[in-house]
């Protein structure tokens, strides 16, 4: 094994090698392979005399690892020839440029060198700053420099990594969630919310609930605070300094090889069948939806050969008072994308004004006494479901309030309609009767006897 920690400081860097594979006689399984931060880039596995290859490198910090497999067929011999890297921050310089974003260089000067994490370069790249206002840096010599963190929350102390707020306000819809992200405003860490409970802290991790139980597999998630997740037992496959989400996953759900990522000499690992993979390492929104809201941390540990994906992991929250605190629960694996979902009161709207309901008691003495009590959907900020105050009352406008007395009322004002329309129709049905029998008296008596 060859192992080659790098700086990229130039868009157009590469790695070129000369490479030889002897004596292989037929098929075999000894292979030459090379890796960059542990990405599979190159294999071979056949004679080869004097290959060169080349592979762009890109900017930041790399690790460029060849390491040759011997095989049952123990004659095969690898030999590398030659090794160029080209846009890193040492040997020989082409020419004096100006340092990209993330680096600097002191006056005098053969090279760039990375700004730490929470900060970024100056205008002229001279020395390093740090972050401000709600932006951060969790990486070493970030080509982007610093980052804004995105709605609904800010920068930790130090810029390296975005916590959430205590609040999350939508439109019309505003969530306390400290008792899930257990933060305490200007400080790092898990120190307020739900693992306080001495019931949930052997559920708890630092600033984790887990282990969460999947596809035989177990997570650790956090909620807007993030913080480095350590279990010795268990190899780690990348070097990120944070992360939301953590996956202990067994080896054969991963696009990854065995060769790169375990690591035999750290005494204290004991399980070498799963691994721990940053499953996001940044927030990538938190966003309303129709029953709560929802997290998506993304940039975790690459989930490809190539590197070109990343695990990312979306949690979602649902307004659920019967659950209480709830818990988080596994849900599916889509490739690279991890879902969990979590039923829990914290996830219902703050209780305003027009969401409380009244409930009124019985007139006594007049007075009575109205309960205020928290809505179906929502739940009240200072934990105090329901309030109580008393108000004057009369017990005959009760009673005329009373829907029996406004139902008989009714029915009285029906029947009285009904009678005035029967005594109209009876009046109408007398007056004609009463012109017939007129009509019938003033007939001549002649005519009378003509008829019969």
């Amino acid at each position: 094994m060859l192992t080659k920690s790098v700086f990229v400081t130039k868009k157009d860097a590469y790695v070129e090698a000369e490479i030889s594979l002897e004596n292989f006689k037929g098929a075999s399984d000894s292979y030459l392979m090379f890796s960059v931060d542990g990405i599979l880039v190159e294999h071979f596995n056949s004679n080869t005399s004097n290959e060169t290859f080349k592979l762009p490198l890109e900017p930041g910090k790399r690790v460029l690892k060849w390491v040759f497999r011997h095989g049952e067929d123990g004659d095969v011999l690898a030999r590398i020839h030659r090794i160029v890297v080209y846009g890193v921050d040492d040997g020989a310089a082409a020419s004096c440029e100006v340092c990209p974003t993330g680096t600097f260089s002191h006056a005098q000067s053969s090279k760039c060198e990375p700004c730490g994490f929470g900060q970024s370069n100056n205008d002229d790249h001279t020395e390093c700053v740090d972050c401000d206002g709600d932006t951060y840096n969790d990486e070493l010599g970030n080509p982007l420099g610093c980052m804004g963190c995105p709605d609904h929350s800010v920068s930790n102390r130090n810029h390296t990594a975005c916590l959430g707020h205590e609040i999350l306000g939508f439109s019309n819809y505003t969530v306390f969630v400290k008792n899930l992200t257990g933060i305490e405003e200007g400080i790092d860490g898990y120190h307020s919310g739900i693992c306080m409970r001495e019931r949930l802290q052997l559920f708890c991790h630092d600033t984790f609930y887990g282990p969460i139980h999947g596809e035989d597999n177990f997570f650790y998630l956090s909620v807007l605070n993030p913080s480095n997740f350590e279990l010795p037992q268990y190899s780690k496959v990348d070097e990120l300094q944070n992360g939301y989400a953590y996956g202990v996953i067994n080896k054969t759900y991963l696009s990854i090889s065995e060769d790169y990522f375990n690591t035999p000499d750290e005494v204290c690992v004991s399980d070498f069948e799963k691994l721990v993979v940053n499953l996001g390492s940044r927030i990538d929104y938190i966003n309303k939806t129709s029953d709560g809201f929802s997290i998506r941390y993304t940039d975790g540990a690459p989930c490809d050969l190539n590197g070109l994906e990343k695990y990312k992991t979306d949690i979602r929250f649902e307004c659920d008072k019967s659950e209480g605190d709830g818990w988080p629960m596994f849900v599916h694996r889509d490739q690279c994308k991890y879902t969990f979902r979590w039923k829990t009161q914290f996830a219902c709207k703050i209780c305003q004004t027009d969401d409380m309901v009244k409930i009124e008691g019985s007139c006594y003495d007049g007075e009575r006494t109205i309960s205020v009590v928290e809505g179906p959907d929502c739940i009240v900020l200072n934990g105090t479901a329901y309030s109580e105050y008393t108000e004057s009352c009369s017990v005959t406008s009760e009673l005329m309030k009373s829907w029996p007395v406004i139902i008989g009322l009714v029915s009285l004002v029906i029947l009285l309609l009904l009678a005035l329309i029967f005594f109209y129709c009876f009046c109408r049905i007398k007056a004609k009767y009463q012109r017939l029998m007129e009509d019938r008296d003033d007939e001549p008596q002649g005519r009378q006897i003509e008829l019969s």
